[in-house]
């Protein structure tokens, strides 16, 4: 094995909540998915959690492995999360894709307070807060990958421990309702030509156990290259198995919720358009929107806006998982390199 000859990028990433006030025109979406589901870690906030072919390091390990043999460094990362709705958790992980042929990459994602579950809340007026909570204790998600001259394949897993809904919602007195369990995971990314790449993966392929806890994901994507390298756009397909929380929507008193269970026993169908634009030698600016093909009626947004040299890169993202929702998610992203 090769000595690393030095370490590539130390990343922080501290996620911040702003509650937007509620005002007449706007309406909890009732049935949505946790944050902490969607939130794949690195930049890829910016991207709408988009960027199957663009997104590379950290978010990488779960969006698509194979993405992780396309850099070669060794960064590590922590971040922060105040989500939308829910309780705040973090995730830490690191990507090697330096110290030998085969690129690999961990993400570990957890929360400093227990889940209480549903019946804890019942009493006060936190109840769609905490129906929206994840009942994750922790997921690990990994990957390896190897590049082959113009075409990239990885693998990928997860391992979780949480709680499934029983009797119609999330009891963690019930011991039964507490799981262990493990998926796997598929990646491929390579150029079509120098400027056009594609990528496509697969994520909880295995996931029969708990499959309200780790959806079954496809995605498909292209990252396009222009202008020397300044400008690269991306198009994005997921397709995803819906949730407990997205079948059954608890029933709370607010106003006008227009509940649609026959919208959501289809996989949600999710088209996002991002791009990444470098205006300046330094500064570089991320924007994206989404669309659910699927009769929803879900749309979000992302973006986001860096500074990044050869030294260090500070960037703040902010994303609305739903834009029918009185709630915004930010990120400020600090990373640092440092040769040794």
């Amino acid at each position: 094995m090769r000595c690393l000859s030095y370490i590539k990028i130390i990343t922080v990433n501290v996620a911040i909540l702003q509650m937007v006030p509620f005002v007449a025109s706007a309406k909890p979406q009732a049935q949505r998915i946790p944050d902490e589901y969607e939130s794949i870690g690195g930049h890829a906030l910016g991207f709408a959690n988009g960027g199957t072919a663009a997104t590379s390091g950290l978010g990488s390990v779960r969006s698509n492995p194979a993405m992780l043999a396309l850099e070669k460094q060794y960064s590590v990362s922590a971040g922060y999360h105040w989500p939308s709705v829910g309780r705040e958790f973090y995730q830490a992980g690191a990507v090697d894709g330096k110290t030998s042929n085969v690129a690999a990459g961990v993400v570990y994602t957890s929360s400093q307070s227990d889940y209480k579950g549903l019946d804890a809340l019942a009493a006060n007026n936190d109840q769609f807060n905490s129906f929206y909570d994840t009942p994750i204790k922790f997921r690990v998600a990994g990957g390896v990958a190897q590049s082959f001259n113009k075409l990239s394949l990885g693998i990928s897993g997860q391992y979780i421990e949480g709680y499934l809904p029983t009797d119609g919602t999330f009891n963690v007195q019930n011991k039964k309702s507490f799981v262990k369990s493990a998926t796997v995971g598929f990646g491929v990314a390579g150029l079509l030509t120098e400027s056009l790449r594609f990528g496509v993966s697969g994520e909880n392929l295995t996931n029969k156990k708990v499959k309200d806890l780790a959806p079954k994901t496809l995605r498909a994507g292209l990252a396009y290259t222009l202008l020397g390298g300044n400008v690269t756009l991306h198009l994005d397909y997921l397709q995803r198995e819906r949730v407990f929380h997205e079948k059954k929507a608890l029933s709370i008193e607010i106003d006008a919720l227009e509940l649609s269970q026959d919208k959501v026993e289809k996989p949600e169908q999710l088209l996002t358009g991002s791009a990444a634009i470098r205006i300046q030698d330094l500064l570089r600016l991320l924007l994206a929107t989404g669309q659910d093909l699927s009769g929803s009626g879900r749309r979000l947004i992302g973006g986001g806006i860096a500074l990044v040299n050869q030294s260090f890169s500070l960037s703040y993202m902010v994303s609305q998982p739903y834009t029918s929702d009185p709630l915004t998610h930010q990120a400020v992203n600090i990373s640092m390199q440092v040769a040794i």
